[in-house]
């Protein structure tokens, strides 16, 4: 963050070790933040194909399902996961998908997270829109994504929890992957 603001770069790119997931910082040295990674890649699929369906894991916020029904499609949920990610994908016939850590995958390149894929596909989206990075996020639906934990002393509750919170919620759409 500091060498973008330092350098007056465009945008900052930062990967992990094995170039599967993908961040940005925007030219601010704000965080474009990894969970609108994917978001963001989609939102240029989309408005290139059309509507298509995505796919991401349970581990991301609302913001892919919100762009995709923006351009007409439909957005699946899939257990966290590479492998249950790209199965939903096959299944569905998706145009793209990945996971809230960064992680893109484009069928059309090949059926795994790849954060120069990713790397790619953003930058084109950002030279369509004639937009800085900080510009183009604010145009993506936001949200807010706490991961906490919770360990139980009795592993035997986890199902009662779960039991519990179908009956409280019965009367709403329930996902139990």
């Amino acid at each position: 963050s500091d060498t973008v603001v330092r350098e007056k770069a465009d945008l900052g790119i930062s990967v992990d070790p094995d170039v599967d997931r993908l961040a940005f910082i925007c030219e601010d040295g704000k965080p474009f933040v990894e969970e609108y990674t994917l978001v963001a890649v989609a939102d240029y699929l989309l408005d290139f194909y059309g509507a298509g369906n995505t796919v991401s894991n349970l581990s991301s916020s609302r913001a892919l399902r919100d762009v995709t029904e923006a351009h007409g499609g439909t957005c699946y949920a899939a257990a966290v996961g590479e492998v249950n990610v790209t199965t939903k994908m096959h299944e569905v016939n998706a145009l793209i998908g990945g996971e809230g850590n960064g992680g893109v995958i484009y069928p059309a390149s090949h059926c795994g997270r790849d954060a120069m894929v990713g790397v790619a596909l953003f930058l084109s989206n950002l030279a369509h829109k004639k937009m800085k990075v900080s510009q183009y996020k604010q145009t993506l639906p936001q949200y807010e994504i706490v991961k906490n934990r919770i360990d139980l002393s009795d592993p035997s509750l986890v199902d009662r929890i779960l039991h519990e919170m179908k009956e409280v919620y019965k009367d709403e759409k329930i996902n139990t992957i």
